[in-house]
């Protein structure tokens, strides 16, 4: 059972004041490994999810569809994610992750839970 210094404070406000101290974020370890917050929150979903469309992405996340495109496009071109095929030229595009992405994003999730033991412990 998880321990919280401040029971007031939500348990990223926590993460997010225990980096502070110590001069890092989570969004500093994310950006170490050349991505935005809102990219690896993305690639993360993809790992977790599979194959997703734009759409999908979208809702899940709470973006917009344009705004995950550029995302997807950074993801793209660091080779963490790739386009499916369509053979449908009408159909929605459709990404997965790769091999690198997924080891990436498994990576950071694995960080991040380091920390979070070492703030609630």
């Amino acid at each position: 059972m998880l321990r919280r210094a401040d029971p007031n404070l939500p348990i990223y406000g926590e993460l997010l004041e225990k980096y502070a101290r110590d001069g890092e974020s989570i969004a500093g370890l994310i950006q170490k490994h050349g991505l935005e917050v809102r990219d690896f929150v993305l690639l993360s979903v993809i790992c977790n999810q599979g194959i997703m469309t734009i759409e999908r992405l979208a809702e899940l996340i709470g973006l917009s569809s344009d705004t995950v495109s550029l995302c997807l496009e950074r993801l793209t071109i660091s080779k963490l994610i790739r386009p499916m095929a369509n053979d449908e030229p009408e159909s929605t595009p459709k990404v997965r992750a790769t091999q690198r992405g997924m080891l990436l994003a498994s990576r950071l999730d694995d960080d991040i839970t380091e920390i979070e033991k070492m703030v609630f412990s």
